[in-house]
C-alpha cells in the first residue's frame, strides 16, 4: 500500500539548525526557519543555516520574514557555484557548495 503525503510528511526528519544537516543529504527532510529571498531562489534561514527552495523563485511579500516549514530533498551541492574561465573571467554564482531543498513545498508555521 502506498504511503500518504501526510504519512511521510509526519516521519521527515526536521531540520532547526546547521547541526543537523550532514546526517540528511540525500533524505526527504522538513526545514523550520524564517522565509528570505535570495538570488538563486527563495530561502529558509534555520539559526546557522541557509538552505534554498528550490523551485521557488521568491517567496510572496506576504511570507517573507515569517516563518516556514520547507520539505524536499536535501542536497549540498556546488552546482550553482561560481566558476573562473580559462581567461580568468568570472561567472555569476555562489561562494562554493549551498544546501538546498530539490522539489521544495512549504507552509506557513504558525
Amino acid at each position: 500500500m502506498a504511503m500518504t503525503l501526510a504519512a511521510a510528511c509526519s516521519s521527515l526528519a526536521v531540520i532547526t539548525d546547521g547541526s543537523q544537516v550532514s546526517a540528511r543529504i540525500g533524505k526527504l527532510v522538513e526545514v523550520r526557519g524564517t522565509a528570505q529571498n535570495a538570488k538563486l531562489s527563495a530561502a529558509v534561514v534555520a539559526g546557522d543555516l541557509v538552505v534554498y527552495c528550490l523551485g521557488v523563485d521568491g517567496w510572496p511579500s506576504t511570507v517573507v520574514g515569517k516563518k516556514v516549514s520547507a520539505r524536499g530533498t536535501l542536497e549540498h551541492t556546488d552546482e550553482f557555484a561560481a566558476h573562473v574561465g580559462p581567461k580568468g573571467e568570472h561567472s555569476a554564482g555562489t561562494e562554493g557548495p549551498v544546501w538546498v531543498l530539490r522539489h521544495c513545498q512549504y507552509d506557513l508555521l504558525h
